[in-house]
């Protein structure tokens, strides 16, 4: 029996994904650089994401959706963040949580999920 959920590593999570998203024939890089500066609103700020990661057009365009996008589809073993210093103090979730402070926890989460199957995976924030 094959291994499954938590138990496979990042790669297998991937490939599973990749067969069942056969929409997204691109391939998240292994150094995605998330660019910021001058989002013009949510559907920007989530467009940046999206395009950034290389996710299918089907992506939720949240919180919930980036996480598990992130943790099944994208091996990239570095993230960085450039201008999330910038971003409307207004924009926060549901929870009054900002969002520099949410990407900073879900890049955080996903640190600590890979850590448990030895893959490399790293984040920084670059002001701008």
């Amino acid at each position: 029996s094959g291994l499954v959920g938590s138990e496979m590593c990042i790669r297998d999570r991937y490939h599973i994904g990749r067969d069942y998203h056969m929409e997204n024939d691109k391939t998240c890089p292994e150094h995605v650089t998330v660019d910021l500066t001058g989002v013009g609103g949510w559907e920007d700020f989530w467009g940046r994401i999206q395009t950034a990661f290389v996710f299918s057009d089907g992506f939720g365009k949240n919180w919930d959706a980036f996480w598990d996008v992130l943790s099944k589809e994208c091996p990239a073993s570095k993230v960085t963040v450039v201008g999330a210093n910038r971003l409307p103090a207004a924009w926060k979730n549901s929870a009054g949580v900002p969002f520099p402070e949410m990407i900073r926890r879900i890049l955080q989460r996903n640190q600590e999920f890979r850590e448990k199957f030895n893959e490399p995976f790293d984040y920084e924030f670059v002001d701008a």
